[in-house]
């Protein structure tokens, strides 16, 4: 097959203290479609998917003034080659 599909999901919680516990979690769904071009090179497209932003992901961003801003949801693409010798 020249097809390489890779999918992924993760569940993150974090234990805060009492005043910062308005969002102590996060789902993330990454997913990639690769195709071999040669034996040595694959193309691939891919992206991910975080429900609540950088929650989990950068905790030093979280704090006291911005814990209300992190229930949106974020994700970006990518686009890539990789060559393997």
């Amino acid at each position: 097959n020249d097809y390489i599909l890779e999918f992924n999901y993760e569940y993150n919680k974090l234990f805060r203290d009492k005043k910062l516990e308005y969002m102590n979690k996060n789902n993330i769904i990454n997913m990639f479609l690769s195709k071999k071009i040669s034996d040595n090179v694959l193309v691939y497209l891919g992206g991910r998917a975080m429900f609540q932003q950088f929650n989990t992901d950068i905790p030093y961003l979280y704090n006291q003034y911005s814990q209300t801003q992190f229930d949106k949801k974020y994700g970006f693409a990518q686009l890539g080659l990789i060559y393997s010798f």
